[in-house]
């Protein structure tokens, strides 16, 4: 696996209706997502786990094993992205 295959955004949710709307596009994709804030990691296609962290603070979102469909799964967490843009690679 290269560096570019598990990138990390940072996401901005604050309300509870975007977090519900977030789970809804990170569901409809192949792969896994984690969310991570601070030291807690929860699975961001879980509704539960998200409302645990402090969703009104940007948190990161690392993407696992979607590589074959990276361009459309950007595409459609752009309107979460807090810069808009990729922070970094892992």
């Amino acid at each position: 696996m290269t560096t570019r295959e598990n990138p990390i955004v940072k996401i901005n949710l604050g309300t509870e209706e975007k977090v519900r709307d977030f789970c809804r596009t990170v569901s409809r994709f192949e792969g896994h997502f984690d969310l991570i804030s601070g030291n807690y990691m929860v699975d961001a296609k879980s509704l539960l786990g998200i409302f645990s962290l402090n969703y009104k603070e940007d948190v990161n979102l690392r993407i696992i094993d979607a590589i074959d469909n990276m361009e459309e799964v950007l595409s459609a967490l752009r309107p979460y992205m807090a810069s808009g843009k990729v922070a970094a690679s892992v």
